[in-house]
């Protein structure tokens, strides 16, 4: 039996990804949404509207390797948990072994690709509704990524 298939040890790792990452921010720039701490200047996905999603590899290798998986293997559970939680189809993925500081900083000063109702940059016009309905009833800054997690996705 595939240990992928068993509905428990995949219910336990979405579990941790729900715990670990719900209280990142849920940060739209333009083609690109990332899952991302500024605090910490820590990525964790970086997803573009063309449906090619990267991930952390720093983070994710060192957050799978308690449960003894393979990367092609953690690589199905992290798209399959993308996919249901935040409901974004994935046509590709891949790793990405890289700090962003530089990004970080030219992300939080532009005012440029910010998305609105007549700017959505390729995503559909319910997710960016969706986000602007939240930042704008949202006293803080940044949307967490708890916000964004689909009925689907709570584990």
């Amino acid at each position: 039996m595939d240990i992928l298939e068993n509905k428990k040890i995949k219910k336990f790792v979405f579990d941790r990804l729900f715990e670990e990452l719900s209280g990142k921010t849920y940060y739209p720039y333009g083609r690109e949404l990332w899952i991302i701490d500024f605090e910490n200047r820590d990525w964790y996905f970086q997803y573009n509207s063309d449906g090619t999603l990267y991930y952390n590899y720093t983070f994710f290798e060192s957050f799978f390797r308690i449960f003894s998986f393979s990367h092609s293997q953690y690589q199905k559970l992290l798209k399959e948990w993308f996919e249901n939680s935040l409901n974004h189809q994935i046509n590709q993925i891949s790793r990405r072994k890289l700090t962003i500081d530089y990004y970080i900083d030219g992300m939080q000063r532009t005012e440029t690709k910010k998305w609105s109702i007549n700017e959505r940059y390729g995503y559909g016009h319910s997710i960016v509704r969706r986000y602007l309905g939240l930042k704008r009833y949202n006293s803080e800054e940044n949307i967490k990524l708890d916000s964004f997690l689909t009925e689907n996705g709570v584990y």
